[in-house]
This record gives structure tokens, sequence and C-alpha cells, in this order.
């Protein structure tokens, strides 16, 4: 009795405990499910969203990206779900680059054994040595009596290379991308919207802020107006000349 009064003592100083008994939108917190093995057991809307809250302010347990944001706690957990996988530990293993949630390589290479229908796990082969190296993944789908194939470009040829992996074990970062790109043209489904870090690392940054004028112009061009005896043809001609130079087409 002691003891309990002690621990319902220290609860109270919690406030993660006081929300959770004060507040009736927490009701959900209290009838979540802890399995034997490790986890909660989510039921429904209400406790996915009280489980982010708390993983929002766990602190060091998640990826700084992840802290007071509620909403990217709600996708880890959805991944997490649908894959799987602990929270905890897929929270621990995402980044945001480029305004993009992306994630470390062994995580990707995980969905792909567990999820792409595979006879066996994938099987690497690699050929050449230095700058010529490659790797060839080579994986067996269920129902099929050949399996298939990618050989991936000689590491050379690789450009960026962000992992220090590619140093220090060149063969495991060449494995990673090889078999990620073997998923991405045997069974894409796995894999949908599902990017790697240095994959991202790769594209150069998209939306508004990032956009390219390829017409250079143009809009002095049009307003030269009427009173300036505004030639249509000449006008569309710069037009498409402008067009031209963007896609690397010579003018005609």
């Amino acid at each position: 009795m002691a003891e309990a009064a002690a621990q319902n003592k220290d609860q109270d100083k919690d406030p993660a405990f006081v929300e959770v008994r004060d507040n009736p939108a927490r009701e959900a917190a209290r009838e979540m499910v802890v399995l034997a093995g490790g986890g909660v057991q989510l039921e429904n809307w209400a406790q996915v969203v009280d489980l982010a809250k708390y993983m929002s302010t766990s602190g060091f347990c998640v990826r700084k990206e992840l802290r007071n944001n509620v909403g990217a706690c709600i996708a880890i957990i959805d991944l997490a779900t649908r894959w799987g996988f602990s929270h905890w530990q897929l929270a621990r293993v995402c980044y945001v680059i480029n305004d993009v949630l992306c994630f470390e390589s062994q995580v990707i290479h995980a969905v792909i054994e567990k999820f792409a229908p595979l006879k066996l796990r994938l099987r690497v082969r690699y050929d050449g040595e230095g700058d010529k190296r490659k790797a060839v993944i080579i994986g067996h789908f269920k129902g099929e009596l050949d399996p298939v194939e990618y050989e991936s470009p000689e590491i050379g040829k690789i450009s960026p290379k962000n992992s220090p992996l590619w140093k220090t074990d060149p063969d495991q970062q060449l494995f990673y991308l090889a078999s990620q790109r073997w998923a991405k043209r045997y069974c894409p489904d796995v894999l949908l919207g599902i990017h790697d870090v240095d994959q991202v690392n790769e594209a150069s940054p998209i939306g508004f802020d990032n956009a390219k004028d390829v017409t250079p112009n143009l809009g002095r061009r049009l307003m030269a107006g009427g009173d300036n005896n505004f030639a249509e043809e000449k006008t569309m001609a710069g037009i498409d000349g402008a067009l031209n130079a963007a896609r690397g087409e010579p003018s005609t």
C-alpha cells in the first residue's frame, strides 16, 4: 500500500500523468493496451494522436525534426504500424532534407526484404575494383522461374557520395544503393513515396523559391505594347527561342 501511494505521489508530479487524469480529451491514452512483446496496441485515431503527442515531447528519444511536431510523429507512427516496426526505432532513423521526410538506408533495405514478394532474401555480387567496382543485385520473386537482376553504375560514376560509408565501407553502400534501385525497377509499390537520405541529397531543392526562369525577359517583351509597333511574329519567335534555349535545343 505504501509503495502504491508513493507511486501515485510521483505520478501527481509528472505533467503527463496529470494531463491524462485531468483532461477528458486524454482518456484515450489511458485505454492503450501495452503488448507483452513491447509497444502498444492502437485501436483508434484518438490513441494515435495521444501517442504522437507523447512522442513529440520525448526529447532525445526522437529525432529533432519530430520534437514538438505532432503531425510528423503521426506520420512516423503510421509508417511504423504499416511496416511492423517500433515507433521509437523508426523515430530515430528518419531525417528531413530539402523539406522531404527520408530514412536511413538500413530502413529502406528492411522494408524491401519484408514486403517485396521474394522467395529468398536479396543476393549481391560485386564486380571490378576501385572506381570500376559495381554491385549486381539478384532477387527471385515467388511464383517466377528466373531471378531478376539490377546492375549498379560503377562507383566512380556515382555522385554525390554523402554517406561516410562510401569511404569506409563502399561495398555496403553500393549494396544499399543497388538494392533500392532494384526495388524501384521491379516492385515500385514497395517503396512508393519512401526516400533514402542519400537519394534526397542528390536532388536539387524543389518548390517555388527554387524555380528557374526559363523565359528570361518574357514579361518585358510582352509589355512592349502597341505604342511601339508591337510585332506579334517577332515576339512569338522570341518566346520560342527562349523555350528552345531552356530545353537545350537550337533556335530555329
